[in-house]
């Protein structure tokens, strides 16, 4: 049964519908209780995940102490040589340049590194000879480093090309 009323639908309902809106009402609410109640009831506890297991890592090796060793050069009167100068980098640092000549044939290069172990070098020659010619020669390799270790520099002359590097003694 409808009301109007100023141009607004009123709905008025019986007693009997309003009760019967009211079962309805409780019944779905009951339902609703009970199946919330059942699917409380299945899901499992979660128990406390345990935390995860992180993988030990290996230490780092204890720090070791520096390492020195030597890298001596000669000048080669065999082949003629006036003079040499040659620069040395080791694992990319320059570590000095050793300079031979007449007055002083020898020249030996004191190196420290971190550790033991293989280092890299680069060498970079200029060397001048009795006939007037100047030769530049570059290398690079791998050394062994221990500590008290000589190197020494060797200088491969063939043609146009030249080529030095670091040669255990």
């Amino acid at each position: 049964m409808h009301l109007h009323c100023q141009g607004k639908k009123l709905l008025l309902m019986s007693q009997k519908d309003q009760n019967h809106q009211v079962q309805i009402i409780v019944a779905i609410v009951g339902l609703i209780g009970v199946l919330s109640s059942a699917l409380i009831a299945k899901v499992p506890t979660p128990s406390p995940t345990p935390s995860p297991t992180i993988p030990s890592t290996p230490s780092p090796p204890p720090s070791q102490s520096p390492v020195n060793f030597s890298i001596s050069d000669d000048l080669g009167t065999d082949i003629g040589q006036v003079s040499e100068q040659v620069t040395v980098w080791i694992d990319g640092k320059m570590v000095g340049t050793l300079t031979v000549n007449q007055d002083f044939p020898q020249s030996i290069l004191r190196v420290t590194v971190p550790s033991s172990g293989h280092h890299t070098y680069t060498a970079s020659a200029r060397a001048t000879f009795k006939d007037g010619i100047v030769r530049t020669c570059a290398g690079q390799g791998t050394i062994d480093v221990s500590n008290g270790k000589n190197f020494k520099l060797l200088a491969n002359i063939g043609g146009n090309n030249c080529s030095v590097l670091l040669a255990e003694e």
